[in-house]
C-alpha cells in the first residue's frame, strides 16, 4: 500500500530516480554515482508528492557530459599490476604447461566439495583513478563455512557481505543489514528457517537482502540485473553449498588457461573465463586448490561508470584473504545475536518513505533570494499570493523551467506567483554582487517571461527544507508551507498544477498530506506484524548478548585532594591538550609531555616538569586555523600529528619535528566543513590512516598519510569519530554505532566522544543533551552498550573545547579507567571507568583545555586557563577507583 494523496486527480504513483535521464556529477567518483542509485526500491511506491531525501548531489558542481565511448575499451579484464596496496602485484610466472584450464576449475570444485570446514577474510576491492588519485574502497566479503556431511548435523555458515551479515545456525538462517542511512533497515531482522539445505536461494529471492547482500547498496552496480541471478556472491560460498551457482567456475561457456602467476609468495593457476558474455581471471593456488583471488567483469558495473572520462583504470578484484580448508572454527563464529530492538520478520518489508518536511504545515522560516542584479527578494516579498518555486541546479533540471513556464503563464499574477531558483555555491564572485549564471542556464532563462531568482550560499534551500533538487515548494497566502514534492517522474508537473488551484481554493493540502502519511505509517507497521517471525527469534540462544542488570547503588562521594605542581605562564591563549605518552617513540619523549594549543596557529610541547620544549608556529595558509589535535604513527614509528579546526576546511599532517606532510583534501573542495578526525591503524601495519568526518554529505574519507590517496568509508554525517581496533565508532545526532555495525539510536545527541583501552577491553564515553535539555556523560563498553549515565553541566563553550579527557591508570588486569568531563561552569567532573563519580574539580577561570597523564604512580590533571596552563596532582589512590560495578549515576 501507497502513500495516498489526494489532490484532485491525483494518484498513487512510485518515486523513482531515472538515471537514464540524470546527468552524472563527476564530484568524488562513485559517491556521487551511488547517489544515483541507491535506496531506489528499498520504499514503499508512496504518492509523488513526496520528496525524497537523496541529498543535493548536484549543487555547486559543474556536470561532465557523458562520454559516447563504446565500453569495450573499459571492459576488458584488468591486468594485475593495475592493483595497489593491500593488493599486490602478481609476478609473472613460468609459460602455460601442465593441466588445462577445464581440469584446473574440475579440481577446484571438488576441492570444496570435500571440505569439511572453510574460512576466509575476503575483501572486494574496487580500485580507480579519478583526476589522477587511486582510490580504494575495500568491501567485506568474508565467508564461513562447516559442511554437514562428515559431522551429521545441519551445515552452518557465517558471512560478512557488504553491510549485511548472514549466519545459519541451529536449522535457522538469520539476515541482519548494517546499514546507518536506513537505521539498520530500522532494525529488521530475517529469519528463514531450514532443515538440510541452506536456504541461500531463497535469501537471494528477497530483494532488498539481496540489494545489501549483493553489493548494490555499496557499490555503482547495474541495477537492471538486480532480478537476475545474483553475480556478487563470494565464489565459495557458491561453491561450498552448490545453491547460488557462480556462473563463471560452474557453468563457464569458455576457460582459458593463462599464464602461471605468483600472488602474494603463493604459486597460482590463472584461469579465464566466460560467462554471460563477460570474462573474469581466476587465481587459484597449485598447492591447496585454493581460491586466491578473482577479478570481476566491468560490465557489472553501471554504464555511467565504464564510459565516465573522469573515471579510468577501473578494477573490480576479489581477494580471499587467509582461505583454509579443514581447520576447526569457533561455535561463535556461526552463533547469531540480534540487537535488542530487532524486529523478526519472515521477509524484509520496503521501508516507508520519510515525510517531505517537517516544515509542511508550518509558516515558512524567514529566507533570502536575490535577483540576477543582486537586488534581495525576502519571505514577505511573497506574502498575499499562492507561490510556487521550482528549486533547480545543474543542465537535466532546465527543462523543468520551459514546463512550468507554460503553467504561469495561465495564471492570475496577481493572486499567484510562480518562479524558479537556481541554487549553487558558485554564484557569486567574492567581493561582488552580481550574479554568475551559467551561459547554458542564461540561454534558457532568455526565452521565458517567469521570474528566476538566486541563492547563492544555499541558505534559503536550508531554511525551508529543500532536501532533493529539482523539487517545488508551494506556500499559501500567508507563507505556511502546503506542498512539496521532487521532481522524480514526468507526472509532476500536474501535480504541482492541482496543488496550487486546490491552495488557491483555500483547501488544506498540507493537512490532509500529514493525515495520510500517519495512515501510511500504520500500513507499514501492519506489514511488519503479518511477516513478523517472533516464533524463531524465541529458538535463538540469547543468553550471551544479555546486558548485565545495573547496580541501583548510590556512589560514595569521594573527596579529591589535589595539589598544584606546576603553573606555565609562557601561554597567551591556552587551549586543547594532546598528551603525548613517553612509550611512543620520540626524540623529545623521556617522560610524558604535552602538546597545547596557544591560540590558532601555534602548538607549544611540554614536558612533564612544566617546562616548554618548543613552540612551533604553524604555517598554515592564509585563512585557515587550528585548535584540535590528534596523534598517530609514522612508518618510522615516530609520531604522526594532526591538526584541524572543527568545521574548517582542511585537516594538517606533521612528522615528528612540525615538517609538513600533507593536508587533506589537498584541492579546494566545497564541503561543509570537517566535524572530526582521528589517527588509527586500522590495518595493523604500524602506520596509522587518517579518517576525516565532514559535516554533510561527503560522510568519512580514510587517508593514506604517506600517498594522500583517500576512499569514503562512510556517508553518515557523523560528529565524532573514535578508533577503536579494527572499526570506527560514529557519534552524530541521537545516534551511536561503529562502521561495521550501522547506528543505533541513543537518549542523547552525541557531541564528542573518547575512548581507552586495549583490544581486549575498551572503554567509551560521550557526551549529550536529552530532548528535555539535560546534559548526561554515557559511558559505554565495546559493544557500544550502555553501562553508566552521569548528569553534567551545560556544554555550551565560547572556545572548541574538548570536554572529554581520559587516562588509563595501571597495566593489565588491575588497570583502571579515569574519565575528565568539563561543563562551563568551569568543572571538570572526575568519573571512574565504571560510572562513579569520583568528584569535582573547580578552576579558578574559564577552561580553554584540559588533559590526564598518568605516570609513576601519579594522575595529573592537565588544566589550561586565563592563568597559562597549570599541573595538579590529584592525590588520587588506585582504590578509590572502583571497576567493576555499573551504575546510573547522579550526584549526592
Amino acid at each position: 500500500m501507497g502513500f495516498n494523496l489526494t489532490i484532485d486527480k491525483l494518484s498513487c504513483r512510485p518515486l523513482r530516480l531515472h538515471v537514464a535521464n540524470t546527468q552524472v556529477y563527476c564530484m568524488n567518483g562513485f559517491t556521487v554515482l551511488k547517489q544515483l542509485f541507491d535506496r531506489k526500491f528499498l520504499r514503499h511506491q508512496i504518492d509523488a508528492s513526496l520528496l525524497i531525501l537523496l541529498g543535493i548531489f548536484a549543487v555547486g558542481i559543474c556536470g561532465c557530459q557523458k562520454n559516447q565511448q563504446s565500453a569495450d575499451t573499459k571492459s576488458t579484464s584488468p591486468k594485475p599490476d593495475q592493483f595497489l596496496d593491500p593488493i599486490q602485484v602478481a609476478k609473472k610466472d613460468s609459460p602455460v604447461n601442465g593441466p588445462d584450464g577445464k581440469t584446473i576449475l574440475e579440481n577446484l570444485i571438488q576441492r570444496y566439495a570435500e571440505a569439511t570446514t572453510y574460512q576466509d577474510k575476503a575483501v572486494l576491492y574496487l580500485n580507480y583513478l579519478i583526476q589522477g588519485q587511486r582510490i580504494q574502497e575495500p568491501q567485506p566479503w568474508a565467508t564461513a563455512f562447516q559442511n554437514s556431511a562428515p559431522l551429521n548435523a545441519s551445515p552452518k555458515l557465517s558471512a560478512q557481505l557488504f553491510n549485511g551479515e548472514i549466519r545459519c545456525d541451529e536449522n535457522i538462517m538469520s539476515c541482519y543489514v548494517y546499514d546507518i542511512e536506513t537505521a539498520n533497515l530500522d532494525n529488521q531482522l530475517l529469519l528463514i528457517p531450514f532443515e538440510n539445505q541452506l536456504p541461500l536461494n531463497q535469501l537471494y529471492r528477497d530483494s532488498i537482502a539481496k540489494h545489501f547482500i549483493g553489493g548494490y547498496s555499496e557499490l555503482p552496480l547495474d541495477e537492471s540485473d538486480l532480478v537476475s541471478s545474483p553475480k556478487l556472491i563470494p565464489a565459495p560460498i557458491s561453491l561450498l553449498t552448490n545453491q547460488v551457482r557462480n556462473g563463471w567456475l560452474q557453468n563457464p561457456a569458455q576457460v582459458q588457461r593463462m599464464p602461471d602467476q605468483v600472488v602474494e609468495n603463493v604459486n597460482c593457476f590463472v584461469v579465464r573465463c566466460l560467462h554471460q558474455g563477460m570474462t573474469a581471471d581466476i587465481w587459484i593456488d597449485k598447492t591447496t586448490s585454493t581460491l586466491r583471488q578473482m577479478s570481476l567483469p566491468l560490465k557489472l558495473l553501471a554504464g555511467e561508470v565504464i564510459v565516465s572520462p573522469e573515471i579510468t583504470d577501473v578494477v573490480l578484484m576479489a581477494k580471499f584473504h587467509e582461505a583454509e580448508f579443514d581447520k576447526p572454527i569457533n561455535e561463535k563464529v556461526f552463533a547469531f545475536q540480534p540487537p535488542s530492538e530487532a524486529t523478526p520478520v519472515r521477509k524484509f518489508v520496503q521501508l516507508p518513505e520519510p515525510f517531505p518536511s517537517e516544515l509542511i504545515g508550518k509558516t515558512a522560516p524567514e529566507f533570502e533570494l536575490l535577483t540576477r542584479k543582486g537586488e534581495a527578494r525576502s519571505r514577505l516579498f511573497f506574502d498575499g499570493k499562492v507561490t510556487a518555486l521550482l528549486w533547480i541546479a545543474g543542465q537535466p533540471s532546465y527543462n523543468a523551467i520551459t514546463q512550468l513556464e507554460e503553467f504561469a503563464q495561465k495564471l492570475d499574477a496577481t493572486k499567484f506567483h510562480v518562479a524558479s531558483i537556481y541554487s549553487d555555491s558558485a554564484l557569486l564572485t567574492p567581493g561582488q554582487n552580481s550574479i554568475n549564471v551559467r551561459p547554458e542556464l542564461s540561454k534558457v532563462l532568455e526565452k521565458i517571461k517567469m521570474p528566476t531568482y538566486y541563492d547563492p550560499q544555499l541558505q534559503a534551500s536550508t531554511n525551508l527544507g529543500v532536501k532533493a533538487i529539482p523539487s517545488v515548494v508551494v506556500l499559501d497566502g500567508e507563507s505556511k508551507i502546503q506542498f512539496a514534492r521532487a521532481l522524480s517522474d514526468d507526472n509532476w508537473l500536474a501535480d504541482v498544477e492541482a496543488a496550487v488551484r486546490r491552495v488557491a481554493d483555500g483547501d488544506d493540502v498540507a493537512g490532509e498530506m500529514q493525515a495520510d502519511y500517519v495512515r501510511y505509517l500504520d500500513s507499514y507497521h501492519q506489514q511488519l506484524t503479518t511477516v513478523s517471525a517472533g516464533e524463531l527469534l524465541d529458538r535463538i540462544d540469547t543468553s550471551s548478548s544479555q546486558i548485565s542488570p545495573a547496580s541501583d547503588s548510590r556512589p560514595r562521594v569521594i573527596r579529591l585532594r589535589p595539589e598544584q605542581e606546576w603553573v606555565n605562564y609562557e601561554f597567551k591563549q591556552a587551549g586543547n591538550v594532546a598528551v603525548l605518552n613517553s612509550n611512543q617513540p620520540s626524540e623529545l619523549l623521556s617522560e610524558n609531555t604535552y602538546s597545547i594549543f596557544d591560540g590558532w596557529r601555534t602548538v607549544v610541547e611540554v614536558n612533564h616538569e612544566g617546562k616548554t620544549l618548543r613552540r612551533t608556529e604553524l604555517k598554515l595558509p592564509v585563512g585557515e586555523a587550528a585548535n584540535l589535535i590528534r596523534v598517530g604513527n609514522q612508518a618510522n614509528g615516530k609520531p604522526l600529528t594532526a591538526v584541524f579546526a572543527t568545521l574548517g576546511d582542511k585537516v594538517f599532517l606533521y612528522d615528528e619535528n612540525w615538517r609538513p606532510l600533507l593536508i587533506y583534501p589537498t584541492a579546494d573542495k566545497d564541503h561543509l566543513g570537517i566535524r572530526d578526525c582521528r589517527l588509527t591503524d586500522l590495518d595493523h601495519d604500524g602506520i596509522s590512516e587518517l579518517a576525516v568526518a565532514f559535516e554533510g554529505d561527503e560522510g568519512i574519507h580514510l587517508v593514506d598519510p604517506r600517498t594522500g590517496q583517500a576512499s569514503q568509508i562512510s556517508k553518515t554525517i557523523s560528529t565524532s569519530l573514535v578508533a577503536t581496533g579494527e572499526d570506527i565508532v560514529i557519534a552524530g545526532a541521537g545516534k551511536i554505532g561503529t562502521l561495521k555495525t550501522g547506528l543505533t539510536n541513543v537518549e542523547e545527541t552525541e557531541l564528542d566522544f573518547k575512548r581507552v583501552g586495549s583490544s581486549g577491553e575498551q572503554h567509551l564515553c560521550g557526551i549529550g543533551v536529552t530532548e528535555g535539555g539535560n546534559w548526561n556523560a554515557v559511558g559505554f563498553d565495546q559493544q557500544l552498550r550502555r553501562i553508566w549515565t552521569l548528569s553534567i553541566g551545560s556544554q555550551f563553550f565560547e572556545s572548541q573545547l574538548e570536554p572529554i579527557a581520559v587516562a588509563q591508570i595501571g597495566k593489565g588486569q588491575s588497570s583502571e579507567v579515569l574519565w575528565a568531563i568539563a561543563d562551563t561552569e568551569d568543572v571538570i567532573h572526575l568519573v571512574s571507568g565504571s560510572g562513579k563519580w569520583l568528584g569535582d574539580f573547580q578552576s579558578t577561570s574559564q577552561i580553554g583545555g584540559m588533559g590526564i597523564d598518568s605516570k609513576n604512580g601519579k594522575t595529573r590533571l592537565i588544566v589550561c586557563n586565563k592563568s597559562g596552563v597549570e599541573c595538579w596532582d590529584l592525590n588520587l589512590e588506585s582504590s578509590a577507583i572502583p571497576v567493576h560495578a555499573a551504575s546510573t549515576t547522579s550526584k549526592q
